[in-house]
């Protein structure tokens, strides 16, 4: 079983909102519901394609707040 793929979102130093996959930055979006709503979009996309579980998270200090989760019933996460 392959770990899920995590999509999350990160201010980037110009003052714009980063879809982020992994170092990569896939989309920029001037606020941050828009940039929720790609990721969100991206993740049930590559879920779709792929079968894979996808994550979309918003790393914060103290921990991470999950925005969304793409998986099989069954795969044990949460």
């Amino acid at each position: 079983m392959h770990p899920p793929i995590v999509y999350s979102i990160k201010e980037q130093p110009a003052g714009l909102w980063g879809v982020c996959c992994g170092d990569n930055v896939l989309y920029e979006a001037e606020q941050i519901g828009a940039a929720i709503k790609l990721a969100r979009e991206a993740a049930r996309d590559e879920y779709q394609r792929t079968g894979q579980s996808v994550t979309v998270e918003l790393p914060c200090v103290l921990h991470n707040i999950s925005l969304a989760h793409y998986a099989r019933s069954g795969t044990g996460l949460p």
